[in-house]
């Protein structure tokens, strides 16, 4: 048994995608860690090779993610915990990293590595860079005011997908699962919040996360007012007004302090409001910096045959591992082979 991995619960929500579980399982199964799988499709899920496995726990709850993500919070036993959705993937070996890293900081509750998106096209898997501005980030502020308000201030997606101490990413649930909301998005901003109040933030320069672009974000189906349209239209003050208070009760927080969070939190939320809006501008960057870029070979917004661009990560300094990688390149191709070959007979 792998003494890192049997720490980590690896949770899956999924919804009318069963077929993509396959690949789950057989990945995850080769794994010491704990999976629980939260489908909330209408039928239960037929295939029974889940069983073969008994660290996967296959659990039908045909209601919406934020009860799903509230009935696994009493499920999980570990010390860590990270979120998965059930398209994508994450590299064994940064998972290890981000343990080691939360081991040795008693301040730190969030970990997480770089990330590609991936899609399968002409028989090939098709990378590209994501989210480039992770790499290097960090919310370190000893203060929980001023880590709300960094973290705002330049958001990225740090705390969500992160491998996190347990405690606070059960917190990170329950402020979660207060919803739904109008706006989707705003379940990211509750379980960004509560991470950021309750520790510091790291991204490590390994790469980690596997972003699916095969099908579409489902999450957001289900609420699609942008977090600026939501928060400034007085016909949702009444889910502001949740959102504040699930928020601050999920971080425990004494009574008299209460009042003073809920305005701290509000403030947070208005500070990422204007850093999206600031981001909608056109870029400033200069023609010549733009020219300076290409030169040196940025892949930001490109696509390229997948290994190619695991050796330009490589190339650029950051941690691949090569055995994760083949790993879930193979389940990608194997996946849509079988889904050829079953369409054949």
């Amino acid at each position: 048994m792998n003494p890192i991995l049997s720490q980590l619960t690896v949770v899956i929500p999924t919804y009318n995608r069963q077929e993509f579980l396959h690949r789950q399982i057989s990945f995850w199964g080769a794994t010491d860690c704990h999976v629980e799988i939260l489908d909330g499709s209408e039928k239960a899920w037929g295939n029974s090779s889940v069983v073969k496995y008994p660290n996967i726990s296959y659990n039908h709850l045909p209601v919406n993610i934020e009860s799903r993500l509230r009935f696994v919070i009493d499920k999980i036993d570990t010390k860590y915990a990270v979120l998965l959705s059930d398209d994508e993937f994450y590299s064994i070996s940064a998972l290890q990293t981000c343990i080691r890293e939360l081991e040795t900081a008693s301040d730190l509750v969030a970990c997480k590595g770089v990330a590609i998106g991936f899609r399968y096209a002409g028989g090939e898997v098709i990378g590209s860079v994501l989210y480039p501005h992770l790499r290097g980030y960090k919310i370190e502020h000893d203060n929980p005011f001023d880590r709300i308000i960094e973290h705002m201030s330049f958001y990225q997606m740090a705390t969500l997908w992160s491998v996190m101490k347990v405690d606070s990413f059960k917190r990170c649930l329950m402020a979660i699962s207060s919803g739904p909301y109008s706006s989707a998005a705003v379940g990211e901003i509750a379980y960004s919040l509560t991470a950021a109040w309750l520790g510091k933030c790291k991204v490590i320069d390994e790469l980690m996360w596997f972003r699916s672009f095969e099908n579409k974000n489902i999450w957001n189906s289900f609420g699609h007012l942008s977090v600026e349209d939501w928060y400034t239209n007085e016909k949702f003050r009444n889910e502001v007004d949740r959102f504040l208070s699930a928020t601050v009760a999920a971080v425990q927080v004494d009574q008299t302090t209460i009042p003073r969070l809920e305005n701290k939190f509000e403030e947070a939320l208005r500070t990422y409001i204007s850093h999206i809006e600031l981001s909608k501008r056109p870029s400033s960057k200069s023609i010549l910096g733009k020219v300076r870029s290409f030169l040196s070979g940025s892949t930001h917004n490109r696509s390229y045959d997948i290994n190619e661009l695991l050796f330009r990560f490589r190339r650029a300094g950051t941690v691949v591992d090569e055995e994760s990688c083949v790993v879930i390149i193979e389940s990608i191709r194997n996946f849509y082979q079988i889904s050829v070959d079953q369409a054949s007979i």
